[in-house]
């Protein structure tokens, strides 16, 4: 994968990271900036664990799938998409408090990772550099929660829906590239 689609393949991932971190920072009644870095640490490492665990385990069955891995990424990466739009579009109101506890931050770090998990098989699919995909990744996810706690301090929940609908665009817009180049190139 060339850096650009890792670029947006990072942002679409850190979509739901970004949108627990813009309720953490809406309910922040600790220092910001210690809100921002527990949330913003704790999701980079999750965004960057579970695409490696993907990765290899879509090594160990790569040679089984090779001839059809395009319509997989294409797969999952729509549903993905699909999902971050329904999201978007759910009448269903996220309550999360501002607990930065161990268990807290787990559950949610593990909850907003599971899609990498899939998109680490998908990368190794395409036989991507993994480090330079965990680093793009990982630090993407970074900053877009430490700028979502100040974000949601700063303007409470009025860009989740949006935040949430941009990064369903982002992955639908990637499979369909992923898509284009294995038929037409």
């Amino acid at each position: 994968m060339k850096i650009f689609e890792l670029f947006f393949l990072g942002l679409g991932l850190s979509v739901d990271a970004f949108t627990v971190s813009l309720s953490k920072g809406l309910s922040s009644t600790k220092t910001l900036t210690k809100t921002a870095m527990i949330c913003g640490l704790w999701f980079a490492v999750f965004q960057s664990i579970f695409p490696l665990i993907g990765y290899y385990s879509g090594q160990i069955f790569e040679e089984y799938i090779c001839d059809f891995d395009h319509w997989f990424m294409f797969a999952v990466f729509i549903i993905l998409g699909i999902n971050l739009i329904r999201e978007a579009f759910s009448k269903k109101q996220d309550q999360i408090k501002n607990d930065l506890g161990f268990k807290s931050m787990f559950l949610l770090s593990l909850a907003t990772s599971i899609d990498s998990l899939a998109v680490g098989v998908t990368l190794a699919f395409v036989n991507a550099n993994i480090w330079i995909s965990l680093i793009i990744i990982s630090l993407l996810t970074f900053v877009v929660t430490v700028i979502g706690v100040y974000i949601g301090h700063k303007c409470g929940k009025k860009y989740k829906k949006q935040a949430t609908f941009a990064g369903g665009i982002l992955l639908i817009a990637l499979a369909i590239e992923i898509l284009i180049q294995h038929i037409f190139f």
